[in-house]
């Protein structure tokens, strides 16, 4: 029965088999104690029941029976059992497929005469087999000292012990477009302050900003935007005076030049300013 094993994952192994035959040891004892209920095939129990999940099983494929299985079953004497008699119903159907899964002959999953309990064979054909026992004690170690769910940190840590190589992207250089000059100036500081990236500017992104800063206001959002270009670009002059080394113009063919100078002809005649008007440095390329 390949599809009952886990999905193999670096992070995650789980040991199939080996907790089937660990939970239905313990079933089995709870029904040897009168503790669980016991499934009967035969007049003698007590209660009738038919699971939900049985019989939207049933019409939702015809692998399953159309008409879905009673169940009959003798219940523990206890208290207050009312409550609890669904996850008995359920814990007793899963006892009942452990010993069918032992009946079936599978070399991975049997009952041992000689202990008296479920286990896994210490070979396993496939994929997942040829698991020895040590593994299988190590399994039992790791489920019954770790009961809390592992942290990322722990869970990187078995990573490298595994010695598994691990992909870390750390970017280099940001590329900052025309509306995150006029909507986010102030993150676009704070990432040029941390030192930690470069900053490029495209020269489509300079030529826009220099035409929205002298754009008519007309509306309420074209002032904004207005106001935005402006701002843009009084800290992008202060940059290209301090020559700032983390800072740089992509030019129309991709290629990276220092901060160009940003200058305009005249304050007042605001149709004089040249398309031209960024500026590269040749000699300091």
């Amino acid at each position: 029965m390949p599809s009952i094993e886990a999905l193999p994952l670096s992070i995650v192994d789980i040991d199939t088999w080996h907790f089937l035959a660990k939970i239905a040891n313990e079933l089995m004892r709870w029904q040897d104690t009168n503790m669980l209920a016991k499934i009967e095939n035969g007049g003698a129990s007590n209660k009738s029941f038919i699971l939900p999940e049985l019989a939207y099983m049933s019409s939702f494929s015809s692998v399953f029976p159309a008409f879905p299985r009673i169940l009959h079953c003798t219940l523990p004497a206890t208290d207050s059992v009312e409550e609890l008699i669904p996850l008995h119903v359920r814990l007793a159907q899963l006892l009942l497929a452990a010993e069918y899964l032992d009946g079936s002959d599978m070399s991975c999953f049997f009952f041992c005469e000689k202990t008296g309990k479920f286990t896994r064979s210490e070979r396993v054909d496939g994929e997942h087999g040829e698991h020895s026992a040590v593994s299988s004690n190590q399994h039992n170690e790791e489920t019954e000292n770790s009961f809390s769910p592992l942290t990322r940190e722990e869970l990187l840590e078995r990573e490298i012990r595994k010695h598994e190589q691990l992909l870390v992207v750390k970017p280099l250089y940001v590329v900052i477009d025309t509306n995150a000059f006029i909507d986010q100036l102030e993150a676009i500081q704070k990432i040029q302050q941390c030192e930690r990236f470069r900053l490029l500017i495209p020269t489509t992104v300079m030529e826009e900003l220099m035409e929205l800063q002298h754009g008519e206001i007309t509306n309420t959002r074209a002032e904004a935007a207005t106001a935005g270009a402006r701002q843009a670009m009084v800290w992008l002059r202060e940059q290209t005076r301090q020559k700032c080394p983390r800072m740089f113009t992509l030019t129309m063919r991709g290629r990276r030049v220092p901060i160009a100078v940003v200058r305009e002809e005249s304050a007042d005649d605001r149709e004089m300013v040249s398309s031209h008007i960024l500026c590269v440095d040749q000699s300091s390329v």
